[in-house]
């Protein structure tokens, strides 16, 4: 994970949560991206 110009970059190069953490707030999407990192993880 990345900060880039204000943005969050996934090294996967998901955009999804760059558009998440300027909606939510570098916090929040951080929180999304932890959670969603889980998940896959979990279901992997």
């Amino acid at each position: 994970m990345k900060h880039a110009n204000g943005a969050l970059v996934l090294e996967t190069g998901s955009g999804q949560c760059a558009i998440d953490f300027l909606v939510l707030g570098r916090d929040e999407a951080a929180a999304l991206h932890l959670r969603w990192t889980v998940a896959i993880e979990v279901a992997g």
